[in-house]
């Protein structure tokens, strides 16, 4: 969770960089260059500063590629209390940015003469990844600030980022029902069914006693997980 925090940060800094600086190359006139690859001919923005716009969309697309593949494998997981509205949403715009990504090199690339389309797609590449990652921001940013005073909850709290961050982000720690020893203990029974490495090792104890201290269920929460237990067991 930390690490896809900060991949998250550093992708809306360059996508942010790269559309301003995007809008400001856009405002030097085209010059024609006859027999050009692009029919409106050539920019006369600065070549600096064309080479810097070139740098930040490779970092852009390097970071994405990284978020990507820490997402896919997390797709099997979405489901009940693992997939809200914001995380198919996150993830619907996950995609819609790598669909731009490859229409901008297409066009780059194969279709200059849809160059002056270029300015659009850029925005709309900022805009997606703004709202994609506003849709988690909350239960990271909530995440990042849960106290770790000690050096054992600091371990802790970084043991719970890491495993339980394999197949959901920070969302689903702050819903649900049922007591924290009981979800650890699903997310080992999906692990085990999955092929998974066990989520919770030797230290499943910890991380439900961390957890219970810095995000305590509701009375009425935990009742409502007593009442299932008692159902299990006259089952």
């Amino acid at each position: 969770m930390i690490t896809n925090a900060t991949l998250g940060v550093a992708f809306l800094v360059l996508g942010f960089a790269a559309t301003v600086l995007q809008l400001w190359l856009w405002t030097f006139p085209m010059v024609p260059d006859p027999g050009g690859p692009d029919p409106h001919g050539k920019t006369s923005a600065p070549p600096f500063w064309r080479m810097v716009h070139r740098v930040l969309g490779y970092g852009f697309v390097l970071i994405y590629l990284a978020l990507m593949a820490r997402m896919i494998p997390r797709i099997p997981f979405l489901e009940g209390e693992t997939a809200d509205t914001a995380t198919w949403i996150h993830l619907a715009l996950g995609w819609i940015i790598g669909i731009l990504l490859v229409g901008k090199v297409v066009i780059l690339r194969f279709a200059q003469e849809w160059g002056n389309r270029l300015r659009a797609v850029g925005v709309i590449l900022f805009l997606a990844t703004l709202v994609m990652l506003g849709t988690i921001a909350r239960p990271a940013q909530t995440f990042a600030s849960l106290p770790a005073t000690t050096v054992a909850e600091r371990q802790t709290k970084a043991l719970i980022s890491e495993n339980c961050g394999t197949c959901h982000g920070a969302m689903p720690l702050f819903h649900g029902d049922d007591s924290w020893s009981h979800v650890l203990e699903e997310m080992q029974e999906i692990a085990q069914k999955s092929s998974r490495p066990d989520p919770l090792g030797s230290r499943g104890s910890e991380m439900a006693a961390y957890l219970q201290k810095v995000l305590p269920r509701s009375e009425r929460r935990e009742e409502r997980h007593r009442e299932r237990e008692s159902e299990r067991e006259d089952d």
